[in-house]
């Protein structure tokens, strides 16, 4: 069945941030981000597939889609829409899903928070770190990248889908509510305590992942219990920060196993 024209200028407006607002969806492309995302149950609204663009993994993967609504388009469009060429023939149209926590029923041992991190390929490698490493519910401000922008898709692998993120958060206001809730706020910085020196006790704790070159903003480095650093040799002068955030969560994780939902931390004393 070929995609109508409307469907069609849906699907190009989806590859820019105005029209993912405006339609309240996103773009999802190739096997393995779509399959992430109906196993975290998100509402597929309808796929569009290039046959002459489907790869082998592309038409076994189509084959197993029932009841969903498959559309045909031109691999010129497929091109226009997918600038980074992932989508292996196969693009879907998923509704935005609304956040399923809220600043006051943030509940987890171990919350993630973004200061201003904006690049969105740096967002999305975050996200997967945080899930492998337990922390599942997410806190950006407001000057973080765009939460379903495709890069942030990608650089997830599909990780994205099985976290609980909030975006446009005012970190100080957040901070002082975790605060108030007796959760330890650690920062990341280049001086600081060592992580590997560090004892979490019993705390829930909130972990803040600052700008890639600026790091953490002074109004939010002053919500922190505690800033910690990575030791490293003193011929690299920064990691990038999914890296740093990686190191820091393992770090975590180590000091309390990850719980069976693979997102809450259970804390003990290490």
């Amino acid at each position: 069945m070929k995609l109508s024209e409307k469907k069609l200028s849906v699907l190009r407006a989806l590859a820019t941030k105005k029209g993912r607002r405006k339609y309240n969806s996103f773009l999802a492309s190739g096997v393995r981000v779509i399959d992430e995302v109906m196993k975290a149950g998100l509402q597929i609204q309808y796929l569009a597939s290039a046959r002459s663009e489907l790869t082998v993994p592309g038409c076994e993967f189509l084959e197993t889609l029932k009841g969903q609504d498959i559309f045909e388009i031109s691999a010129k469009d497929v091109a226009r829409i997918d600038k980074a060429q992932s989508s292996q023939g196969i693009i879907a149209v998923i509704l935005t899903p609304q956040p399923r926590i809220t600043p006051e029923t943030l509940k987890s041992s171990a919350i993630l928070a973004l200061d201003n991190v904006s690049d969105p390929s740096n967002l999305g490698a975050i996200f997967r770190s945080a899930l492998a490493f337990g922390f599942g519910d997410i806190l950006l401000s407001g000057d973080c990248a765009e939460l379903y922008s495709p890069k942030v898709i990608r650089a997830s692998a599909g990780a994205i889908f099985h976290l609980n993120a909030l975006s446009d958060i005012s970190l100080d206001e957040e901070l002082s509510r975790l605060k108030s809730r007796h959760y330890r706020i650690y920062g990341t910085d280049k001086v600081g305590t060592d992580i590997e020196k560090l004892r979490t006790g019993n705390s829930k704790l909130c972990l803040v992942i600052g700008n890639e070159a600026r790091g953490i903003s002074p109004a939010v480095t002053a919500w922190c219990d505690k800033v910690i650093r990575i030791p490293m040799s003193d011929r690299c002068e920064s990691l990038s920060a999914p890296v740093a955030a990686g190191i820091v969560m393992y770090e975590f994780s180590k000091r309390a196993p990850i719980g069976s939902n693979g997102r809450n931390i259970g804390r003990h004393k290490s």
